[in-house]
């Protein structure tokens, strides 16, 4: 089991007065035959795009981009612009198994605003807060001694929602996925230390 929490205030990169958190907890269970399983939520607060004050942001901000290790293998958040926005909750379900020299991971997400979205087709009013869901999935072989081998696919299931956060009309209707293969070599490390944490 694991549990952090951030608090930020003061000013944000804006000058605008801030106050914003970032809450995090997942519970891990290891299965036999090598199986785990993990669910866990993350929420970045966030600024309301239909009721915000003048200089004002609630929405939380890394000082860095969280690539891959939060928040699904696509990176539809929280790298590069991510400022000011209406944050994130993300509720996931993970599966992982260690089998000789593979582990197979298996991973759901289900993103939603964590303030008002903005219907841009109906300015004024709120939209659904649902993003969408990603599905990632990832294979990793040890071929010898600190070698390996990864792949990995995501999909992601879009909503008319993110269209209007990403600014990319008619973008829930396109095939939105990624798929990469990535030759490991680390010495000094032990398996099953590979690729992209799951």
């Amino acid at each position: 089991m694991e549990c952090s929490f951030l608090l930020s205030g003061r000013k944000n990169s804006n000058n605008d007065a801030l106050s914003s958190f970032d809450i995090q907890g997942e519970i891990s269970y290891e299965l036999p035959k090598g199986f785990s399983l993990t669910g866990g939520m993350e929420i970045l607060s966030g600024t309301s795009q239909l009721s915000t004050s003048a200089n004002e942001s609630k929405s939380f901000e890394p000082f860095y981009g969280t690539n891959h290790i939060f928040n699904g293998y696509i990176d539809y958040f929280y790298v590069g612009n991510h400022l000011n926005t209406v944050g994130l909750q993300d509720y996931y379900i993970k599966s992982q198994w260690l089998k000789s020299k593979i582990i197979y991971g298996i991973g759901y997400h289900f993103f939603s605003a964590a303030a008002e979205v903005e219907d841009i087709n109906n300015p004024g009013t709120a939209a659904s807060n649902f993003f969408g869901s990603e599905l990632d999935i990832t294979v990793s072989y040890n071929l010898a001694k600190f070698v390996a081998i990864q792949a990995g696919y995501a999909q992601f299931f879009a909503t008319q929602s993110l269209e209007f956060i990403k600014g990319v009309p008619g973008g829930s209707d396109e095939t939105n996925n990624w798929a990469y293969v990535m030759f490991i070599f680390r010495p000094g490390t032990d398996w099953p230390r590979v690729g992209l944490k799951f």
